[in-house]
């Protein structure tokens, strides 16, 4: 091949190299691979609506306001329930190094409640000019008592161990809040419609768990398959 042939190839390799580089880079990145079954759902409540008054405040109201709405039953229009976190019981368990945050913010915690992998590390903030005393409990044993005088502080903790965590304030007793300490990552908590979702686990036969803090605890069997989508409805009622 004479040397005009040789450079007529080498322009045609670049220029294609060139079309290839700008159709990776114009086409969109492709979805993550789904590596298990997925769990969705709605909870929803049955029966005559709870009555769930504002707490009184007895300190600091002017940064608390008068009043502090309760976050026990939040219960949509479509009776949709937030915050129940429902749990796959017996898949394997998965410490990770996860981080996540619990903010006294206006005298209440934020978020009200979540569900966490064991191993993760907790950032307690106050957002407050006023004084918190961020004290939690696992079967009623001080898991972390933190002291948090200043606006802006921030003070971390691990949580190791499973459970269900009870949070609260030592210097607001209106306050409260809750960590659900998992052994895996096998979780999802309701968003305000009841929804959920819980992503890429095993395929098999479980119990899935909805807990919420005043309503209980309520188990079904599911079975998990190894790629698509299973649905189980929950609803909970007063006891």
């Amino acid at each position: 091949m004479n040397a005009r042939g040789r450079t007529v190839l080498m322009g045609r390799a670049v220029a294609g190299a060139g079309f290839l580089a700008l159709l990776a880079f114009a086409l969109p990145d492709a979805a993550p691979a789904q590596t298990g079954g997925r769990i969705t759902g709605t909870v929803t409540f049955v029966g005559t609506l709870p009555e769930d008054p504002p707490h009184k405040t007895k300190k600091d109201q002017e940064v608390c306001g008068a009043t502090v709405p309760s976050e026990t039953y939040l219960i949509g229009a479509n009776k949709g329930i937030k915050n129940v976190v429902l749990t796959v019981e017996g898949p394997p368990a998965q410490q990770t190094a996860a981080k996540a945050v619990l903010d006294n913010n206006k005298c209440h915690f934020v978020p009200h409640v979540q569900a966490v992998v064991a191993g993760t590390e907790i950032e307690v903030r106050n957002s407050d000019p006023v004084l918190h005393n961020t004290h939690s409990y696992l079967d009623k044993r001080t898991v972390f008592n933190l002291a948090l005088p200043l606006q802006g502080q921030k003070i971390r903790r691990k949580l190791s161990k499973p459970g269900i965590v009870e949070v609260k304030c030592d210097a607001h007793d209106w306050m409260r809040g809750w960590i659900v300490v998992r052994e895996h990552p096998y979780f999802g908590v309701s968003e305000a419609n009841g929804a959920y979702r819980i992503e890429n686990v095993p395929p098999g036969k479980y119990k899935l768990t909805a807990w919420h803090e005043a309503l209980g605890s309520v188990t079904k069997e599911v079975t998990v398959p190894a790629v698509g989508t299973v649905q189980v409805d929950f609803q909970l009622r007063k006891r």
